[in-house]
This record gives C-alpha cells, structure tokens and sequence, in this order.
C-alpha cells in the first residue's frame, strides 16, 4: 500500500535548505531595476536574509541575470544575481 503526502511549496523549501542562514518568511513588495534604472518589474518579497531573497514575479522568462534589488519602502539597493528560477519565482545572491 503507498501512502502520498501534500506538501507546500514552502515546506518543501524547507526540507530542501542548503542555506548555511536561515531566511526569513516575509510578504513585502520589491522592485528589480535593471538597465541602468530605466527598467523596473515589481515583484512579492516571500524570503529574505542578507544573502539573498526568494522573489515571486508574473513570469522569470526575460529576467537578465544580475540586477538591482530594492524592497518597496527601503532606501537601500542591493546588487543581485539569479541563482536558480522556475516559471514564476526566483532565487537571488546578494553580491
């Protein structure tokens, strides 16, 4: 007999942590700048540490590879690079 479990996107983050910290779960709104500023595409903040984020977007396809980072209300940009994507969310290093 096989038994199948549910599991969320987020536990399965979790199970899957190669992170040597641990990030934080937030729902916060942030923009990617890119093309010397003249771009912006909004996305949902889902994860963050000083090392990176977990950014969740309409769609990765386009995405350049490194961009500037701003969480909405925060003064500071960071420089970030993609790590890993799938159709709808991405992985960020902050450099």
């Amino acid at each position: 007999m096989t038994h199948f479990t549910t599991v969320s996107p987020e536990q399965a983050a979790l199970a899957n942590e190669r992170r040597a910290e641990h990030r934080r779960r937030v729902l916060k709104g942030g923009s990617i700048l890119f093309n010397k500023g003249y771009g912006a595409l909004g996305c949902k903040v889902r994860n963050l540490n000083d090392q990176g984020a977990l950014l969740e977007l309409g769609e990765t396809t386009g995405m350049p590879q490194s961009f500037d980072f701003q969480v909405t209300g925060e003064k500071k940009t960071k420089s970030a690079s993609i790590i890993w994507r799938d159709l709808n969310r991405i992985g960020v290093r902050f450099d």
